[in-house]
């Protein structure tokens, strides 16, 4: 019985100091535009997408964070001539459905403070795409045995393989124009690794390029400081 509360005890201290080793002097509100490369001939163009979301601000030390993030955008998707590739489409296109992102992001980086009010930063982080079906037309919408898979195969998609896991890298400028307010401007890249070990080929038996489903993101926020 003493060991374990004295194990017990040790446990607490450590998770009570670990609780106490960083601030979280901030969050962060954003918006901003999203670029979702598409690389094959079928589908729309590469689209430009409104993305928004929120974060907070850890510091572990003057200058080491975490920032956890969660993001969002939507977009069409429809299905390749093979049944199986999910690509964006246009929103004319008949036989599609529309897919909310919900990202999370574990940002780690550093923070560099250049003078009282203004700071420069890089992050590198693992992200977490998670699609959700959302609303769906044409044949996508239908319910017979032979069409309901639509949706269930494009969803597939997303996850096999670990299309749904980014590596991302990111550089950040950052006002403090008030006690309390700053203005953060950000730009973010997400890197499809997953394309190393998919496979994918496009209709001419030629691989994707490495740009297909990389996300490029530019976004504006405000960052509210606590104390």
């Amino acid at each position: 019985m003493g060991r374990r509360f004295i194990l017990v005890l040790i446990f607490t201290i450590l998770s009570i100091g670990t609780l106490y080793a960083f601030e979280i002097p901030s969050m962060q509100f954003h918006g901003g535009l999203l670029w979702l490369g598409n690389g094959v001939e079928e589908g729309g163009p590469s689209p430009l997408l409104r993305t928004f979301g929120g974060s907070m601000q850890m510091f572990f030390t003057r200058r080491f964070f975490l920032h956890p993030e969660l993001g969002f955008y939507g977009t069409q998707y429809q299905l390749a001539a093979d049944g199986i590739k999910t690509i964006p489409t246009e929103i004319e296109f008949a036989n599609s459905v529309w897919f909310l992102s919900t990202v999370l992001d574990l940002q780690t980086g550093m923070d560099f403070q250049l003078s009282s009010s203004f700071s420069l930063g890089f992050m590198v982080f693992p992200s977490f795409v998670f699609r959700i079906p959302l609303r769906s037309w044409g044949t996508c919408a239908e319910v017979s045995d032979e069409s309901s898979t639509c949706k269930s195969t494009m969803s597939s998609y997303f996850y096999q393989k670990a299309r749904f896991i980014y590596p991302g890298v990111g550089v950040y400028a950052l006002w403090k124009t008030f006690d309390r307010l700053g203005i953060a401007v950000r730009i973010k890249g997400y890197i499809p690794l997953f394309h190393l070990w998919d496979g994918e080929v496009r209709a001419d038996g030629s691989r994707v390029p490495f740009y297909d489903q990389m996300v490029i993101s530019i976004s504006g926020g405000i960052r509210y400081y606590f104390k």
